[in-house]
């Protein structure tokens, strides 16, 4: 006959298994959930994040870029189309990104591809709250959204994107450094040039910028971070009025205004230099007008926007036009040096010459 402690028994055990169970489940103070915590992204959405993600894919302009910055790129389990293509600093000196399953189209892939692909995060960069609420719900995957913005006006936002992602990837020391490096690399620029106002310096125009593809010497920006950092006259500051929306954000002018305006330099985006061709032939009005043609000051630069801001090659473009600009000041040797140093920094490996076999970049354009 059984005795009543052995009837106590099960009931014991069943408390104590209820006890510890509710010890384990209890949230922590910081949101801890077991392997998940809970984040704030760019746009203000709580995302229940993995505390390790081992298997990533990074969507929308530039996302992939990031997470090889901040030295994640082995994490990549997928790639968007886009990623497939050549050009960009980081395709060239991450050969194991072309080799990734595909995941679908670029800004943002396909949802069943990505299921299937099962990461454990989905990084989804310049994507509306509704883009990636609708990833999330059709993938069941955490979704982080991040707005990097740029090096000028949306520079707090850069930083915030790398300081968040840097967080929940576990590179904070990384994302640290990177964003030492680059005011680094700006305040050295700044100094080169003597405390003189941006009405001072010679005058500048930058032409060929891609903007959702390649286009001609009429695409420019507003302002371009490069010259800023120079203390370099923008001409093309005056298109837009409102300094507080000055950004990355490329238009088109009427190439006539290049004559009105007069630049002292003229840089053209080397992935647009094909398309400038009918402005740059010699016979064609600018050539012969410009004073820029006849003291031989036109220039090009390497692409610096291509699905988002190679950030690397912008820093890179502006120690180029310090060399150009300011050459008893920077050498081409200095120039050289620091390009290797920026891409090596940034990528792990000087990517100099594989790009220089697509672009013709960083010459005096001879005409």
């Amino acid at each position: 006959m059984p005795t009543k402690r052995t009837h106590l028994l099960p009931l014991l055990i069943l408390l104590l298994l209820s006890l510890g169970f509710a010890c384990t489940s209890r949230p922590s103070a910081g949101a801890e959930q077991g392997d998940y915590r809970v984040v704030r992204d760019m746009l203000d959405r709580e995302v229940k994040v993995p505390q390790h993600s081992a298997r990533i894919v990074g969507l929308g302009a530039g996302a992939v870029r990031l997470l090889v910055y901040l030295e994640a790129s082995e994490r990549l389990s997928g790639v968007e189309e886009m990623e497939r293509r050549p050009g960009r600093p980081y395709w060239h000196a991450q050969e194991h990104l072309r080799a990734l399953p595909q995941v679908g189209p670029s800004h943002g892939g396909d949802p069943e591809l990505l299921a299937h692909n099962a990461p454990d995060l989905l990084v989804f960069s310049n994507a509306s709250r509704q883009e990636a609420e609708r990833l999330q719900a059709l993938t069941k995957i955490p979704v982080l959204a991040l707005t990097p913005g740029n090096l000028l006006q949306g520079r707090e936002q850069f930083n915030q994107a790398v300081t968040l992602l840097a967080d929940v990837l576990g590179k904070q020391e990384r994302g640290d450094r990177l964003l030492s490096f680059i005011d680094q690399q700006i305040g050295e620029l700044q100094a080169l040039v003597d405390k003189q106002t941006p009405t001072q310096g010679p005058s500048v125009y930058l032409g060929g910028v891609s903007f959702s593809g390649a286009r001609g010497l009429s695409s420019t920006l507003p302002e371009y971070e490069a010259f800023t950092w120079l203390g370099l006259q923008q001409p093309a500051t005056a298109l837009v009025q409102n300094k507080a929306t000055r950004s990355n954000r490329a238009l088109s002018i009427d190439p006539e205004q290049l004559l009105v305006w007069q630049p002292d330099y003229l840089f053209i985006d080397a992935a647009g230099l094909h398309l400038s061709q009918e402005d740059l032939r010699p016979e064609a009005p600018l050539p012969q007008l410009l004073s820029a043609f006849a003291k031989d000051r036109v220039h090009t630069f390497m692409p610096h926007n291509f699905y988002a801001t190679n950030y690397e090659n912008l820093l890179i473009n502006a120690w180029f036009t310090a060399s150009v600009v300011f050459p008893e000041r920077l050498s081409q040797g200095d120039f050289e040096q620091r390009r290797a140093e920026i891409y090596r920094f940034f990528l792990g490996t000087d990517v100099s010459e594989d790009l220089l076999q697509i672009y013709p970049a960083w010459q005096k354009l001879k005409h």
